[in-house]
């Protein structure tokens, strides 16, 4: 019987890549040294089995420059001795990239199982034996697993004898522990990953301000954006303009950067002078130079890209690899416009996608068009108009290609490269400093609100006075859980600034629309599946601070039941935060914010009123839990719609109707001085 099998590399080939060699399993286990792991574009050798890093840049799905480097140490060295280890760590590479059956790994899984394989590598040297001894050995593996290593890594070491054991060792060529792997594993990497703290929601005074922050900083920019980028295309049309002697320029499109005799001319405050531009780069820091030019382009496409995540939902990956045509609009038959966002999102593979936005997103998009404009220009390859599918022309591109410090260079696949990813990083603490407000005792106790179980107080990052460190995935669980009409914020700011994507997510993306499934379809990365299971969670919280643990007067019908029940057993499940939250989940419960209070009728309302104040609901609905506070707001946004109405109308006689229930539910509210009926 011919048991031969050929292990085809499983990366991601496109059109103008090709793979790295098959591997006939007639001629043995382990390929020569020779054996192609990854060629270029033209068919040259990248990179050879035996080498200690493998370029995969051609097979990943931006063409970003990835390397999976073999060694022990941290510093990049292997001792004397190593040298068999590092072959069992290519060889474990080999395995994943050739033998591994299904769908190829991402480069970034590859990479988190070269961290694995270094650890494992570290611990066989320290202990005289191999990496295989580790992976067959009870006694060596709790041990390596009790020591210093992470709760990913020993994820992935489980993984991977999962894959060696379904292997088995006729293909893999020595044998492994079995299922007792996991009683070793698993305890641990439990612990680990349940102590790991989940990012938190931004509490709603700090997201406002955030907001308004990164529309001042782009507002700025706008005013000042003409004469800025002015001035950047007159230092780009005459190489030696605002240079002194003791700066080195690049001429020409070579990488190689050299130093130009001649006439020098550093005359760049006269530049800011000529354009404009002195108060603008004194706010802003900005130093006065080319580099301090750059700098501000930097500055504010990154605001802009935060903006865009910000009214989107995106991952920042996503964001940061949109392409330059990425804008579209839609007409409603009203004429109402609905603004989104086209671009890809990638686990293995480039898959095309949208997202919904507003003004504020479209904006900050064409904010960095119009710099990119200037950079592609320089460049001499300006995008096509309309090809939405054209990934050759990031939004994002790499201001290096501006040429004032180094010059860049295309991406392995040969496209234009986007700008690095470094927010927190020190060239942006001013622009961190203008938008991330101090931490106010206000915003712990809403943290405590959301997580009571979670000791806030004791963490460094959450501590009054400290700056709130920003994360793009806080933007993203943040517009999730606020983008929602379950009344959780109260903060009137925040309302009117998510109001209108609030609008279009709940068209776009809420279970049932027409729309849901052409967005979202199976796609369980896509931010509006994210929304979604944001619902139940968002109407929950709300639900908890405006009904169960109040701090005003409420009334109506669910009201009444809920006093009279807080001592019996359904009342003690209802103020059990966990077993609340689990009910709105099971779409057991519902809360739904109203201009009176809240309705926690699940399901559509069946007596739905013909007025908008939905005042028949106030005549002893069994769902309605009213406050008094919201009570007195439409009390006194009727009578100003009253006085502008003339008197004895058929508008004025029905708007007045609607006022005196209003009042004579006021009245005995605040007579009974308890929960009305």
């Amino acid at each position: 019987m011919n048991n031969k099998i050929v292990y085809y590399p499983k990366v991601n080939v496109d059109a103008d890549s090709l793979p790295p060699d098959a591997w006939d399993s007639a001629q043995g286990l382990i390929p020569p040294d020779d054996f192609v792991v990854s060629r270029s574009r033209d068919g040259a050798v990248l990179a050879k089995y035996s080498d200690n890093s493998w370029d995969l840049s051609p097979y990943h799905p931006r063409g970003q420059r990835q390397q999976l480097y073999f060694y022990l140490f941290e510093d990049g060295s292997t001792p004397p001795g190593g040298e068999l280890l590092l072959g069992e760590m290519r060889y474990l590479a080999f395995i994943l990239i050739w033998k591994r059956p299904g769908s190829p790994l991402s480069i970034s899984s590859l990479n988190n199982y070269a961290i694995a394989f270094r650890q494992l590598g570290c611990f066989a040297f320290g202990k005289g034996c191999a990496i295989k001894d580790i992976l067959n050995s009870q006694k060596l593996l709790a041990e390596f697993a009790h020591t210093a290593i992470t709760g990913n890594s020993l994820k992935v070491i489980s993984a991977l004898l999962a894959l060696l054991c379904k292997l088995g060792p006729e293909q893999v060529g020595f044998p492994v522990l079995g299922k007792v792997y996991r009683k070793i594993l698993n305890p641990l990497i439990y612990k680990y990953f349940s102590a790991l703290k989940q990012y938190p929601p931004i509490p709603t005074r700090i997201y406002s301000y955030l907001i308004a922050s990164l529309s001042a900083e782009i507002v700025a920019w706008e005013a000042v954006e003409a004469r800025y980028l002015a001035l950047l295309e007159e230092c780009l049309n005459d190489v030696l303009l605002g240079k002194s002697k003791s700066q080195q320029v690049t001429i020409g499109t070579k990488r190689r950067i050299r130093r130009v005799p001649g006439d020098y001319r550093d005359n760049f405050a006269a530049l800011l002078v000529k354009y404009d531009l002195v108060s603008y780069f004194e706010r802003n820091e900005l130093s006065p130079s080319v580099h301090g030019l750059v700098h501000g382009l930097s500055a504010v496409m990154y605001a802009a890209k935060l903006q865009i995540v910000l009214f989107s939902g995106m991952r920042n990956a996503e964001a940061r690899h949109l392409p330059y045509n990425c804008l579209e609009e839609e007409k409603s038959s009203g004429g109402v416009i609905h603004r989104l966002i086209v671009g890809d999102t990638t686990k293995l593979q480039v898959r095309r996608t949208r997202w919904v936005t507003s003004v504020e997103g479209h904006c900050a998009v064409r904010v960095v068009q119009r710099i990119a404009d200037v950079v592609y220009t320089h460049l001499g390859d300006r995008p096509t108009k309309g090809g939405m599918s054209d990934n050759r022309y990031p939004l994002f591109v790499s201001l290096t290609y501006l040429g004032f410090t180094l010059q860049g260079q295309k991406t392995a696949n040969g496209l234009w490269k986007v700008m690095s990813d470094g927010f927190h990083s020190e060239k942006f603490d001013r622009l961190r400093t203008r938008i991330q407000p101090l931490i106010e005792e206000g915003d712990l106790k809403e943290l405590e609100h959301i997580d009571p179980h979670r000791a806030w107080r004791t963490e460094d990052e959450f501590q009054l006075g400290v700056p709130w460190r920003l994360t793009e995935h806080q933007l993203r669980r943040s517009l999730a859980l606020y983008a929602q009409r379950s009344g959780l914020v109260s903060l009137p700011s925040l309302r009117r600034q998510l109001q209108h994507i609030t609008e279009e997510m709940s068209r776009y993306y809420a279970r049932g629309s027409v729309f849901a499934k052409n967005f979202i379809g199976e796609d369980k990365e896509h931010f509006g599946w994210e929304w979604q299971k944001a619902v139940p969670v968002s109407s929950g919280l709300a639900f908890i601070r405006d009904v169960l643990f109040a701090d005003e007067p409420i009334f109506g019908g669910y009201a009444k039941w809920i006093s009279h029940r807080v001592g019996s057993s359904e009342g003690a499940i209802l103020l059990d935060r966990d077993a609340t939250m689990r009910r709105f989940k099971n779409g057991e419960i519902a809360y739904k914010e109203t201009p009176i209070g809240g309705c926690t009728k699940v399901g559509p309302c069946d007596e739905v009123a013909i007025r908008f104040l939905d005042v028949d609901c106030l005549g002893g609905c069994p769902n309605l839990v009213g406050r008094l506070s919201k009570l007195e707001q439409t009390i006194s946004g009727q009578t100003t719609l009253l006085n502008r109405l003339k008197p004895d109308s058929i508008e004025w006689r029905i708007e007045k109707a609607d006022l005196d229930v209003l009042l004579e539910t006021r009245a005995r509210v605040l007579q009974k001085g308890e929960e009305g009926e």
